[in-house]
């Protein structure tokens, strides 16, 4: 209904990289997801690489591990068990439309 395109994919695999279609002026967010900060930030890493200038958000484990995905190229980094759901969600209502969430 909302014209969302959602890419469900291990983006650790070349073969994810070979076959997305990445159009990167339409892409709004992306959020990495994955359980390795290593991955997530070598795919921060290729993202902004292939000339994505859009929002990336990713989850980090520990603390000092949100300053690194940053450094990488992430807009915003959440803490997997303390806010990633709830933060990613905030910060997008915030991002695209302009006020905060209500939960």
């Amino acid at each position: 209904e909302e014209g969302l395109n959602v890419q469900l994919g291990d983006a650790s695999n070349p073969d994810f990289w070979n076959r997305l279609q990445l159009d990167v002026g339409k892409i709004n967010a992306i959020l990495l997801a994955m359980p390795l900060v290593a991955q997530n930030i070598k795919a921060c890493k290729a993202l902004r690489a292939m000339g994505y200038t859009g929002f990336i958000s990713s989850v980090a484990k520990f603390d000092d591990e949100k300053a690194i995905l940053q450094e990488a190229g992430a807009d915003k980094a959440f803490n997997l068990y303390a806010e990633a759901g709830m933060g990613f969600a905030q910060s997008s209502v915030q991002t695209f439309y302009g006020h905060k969430a209500q939960v």
